[in-house]
């Protein structure tokens, strides 16, 4: 079992469930995205999912686009970011586990190869490869266990939407060793005001299909949406709210870290009052 099923399995039997930040790598730059990190474990992140940064995305709203152009101009890359993830594992080798969430190209150019090495050793705990279907994806997963990864913990996170078609998801469920990511809506990342009424239903029959753990994100931005989808999934993720939060601070010239801390500690506040 790797380390985002039992951290996630863990967190189902206590009958509480994951608020998962994310980031985007190197924005503003990669010492301060290492302090946010660091921040975000000690406000009590049970995971953390870490975006590459990458020129042409095709599932990024505009704050997560943003962030990329920033993080790329600042020098931000694949490479640079497992250096500080790395740097960052030795200096806390207390983190959470960490998902890092790519498109396909950032991996393939790195190489797959060399890109499981460099993962283990950063302490990532599992890929989010969002352009990468499962059936594409399995040669890719073959090296990975034949690197010997599924002893040290990196799982597949399976990418399921609201349209996908019912005769593939045995695929996607049986292809994800680490958890199932279920896309809150169709289109890409951002802040909505409201969430899909038929979200939660979907959830359940998701879940009622598999005993893999199910995270759930894409446009959840609020305490009481996180709230509204606790009891439905394993673990909630927020990003683009928190990738706004980075932005603003840094352009005002406030503390990206703390800003980023009180945003993250408030929507924690609201799961655990509302749930």
């Amino acid at each position: 079992m790797n380390a985002i099923q039992q951290t996630l399995l863990t967190l189902r039997s206590q009958q509480r469930c994951a608020l998962i930040p994310f980031i985007m790598g190197g924005d503003p730059d990669l010492e301060t995205s290492a302090r946010l990190i660091e921040a975000l474990a000690d406000a009590g992140a049970e995971m953390i999912e870490v975006g590459v940064p990458f020129s042409d995305p095709i599932a990024d709203g505009p704050f997560n686009q943003a962030a990329a152009e920033r993080a790329l101009a600042a020098g931000a890359s694949l490479s640079a970011l497992l250096d500080m993830l790395t740097r960052l594992k030795r200096r806390r080798p207390d983190l959470p586990p960490l998902i890092l969430f790519s498109y396909a190209n950032p991996l393939l150019q790195l190489g797959f190869e060399q890109l499981c090495a460099r993962a283990v050793e950063a302490g990532i705990a599992g890929l989010l490869g969002v352009d990468l279907p499962s059936e594409e994806a399995q040669p890719y997963q073959a090296l990975a266990r034949q690197a010997g990864l599924g002893w040290v913990g990196l799982g597949w996170v399976g990418l399921v939407a609201p349209t996908t078609a019912p005769e593939r998801l045995p695929a996607i469920i049986s292809s994800a060793s680490g958890c199932l990511y279920y896309i809150a809506r169709a289109g890409f990342t951002g802040v909505q005001q409201q969430l899909s009424q038929s979200l939660a239903d979907e959830l359940r029959q998701l879940k009622a299909r598999t005993d893999r753990p199910v995270i759930v994100g894409f446009g959840v931005s609020t305490p009481e949406q996180v709230a509204s989808l606790a009891p439905q999934a394993d673990g909630v993720v927020v990003g683009s709210a928190l990738v706004q939060c980075v932005a603003s601070a840094s352009q005002n010239g406030e503390n990206p870290v703390e800003k980023l801390r009180l945003k993250y500690m408030r929507l924690r506040y609201g799961l655990i009052k509302n749930f």
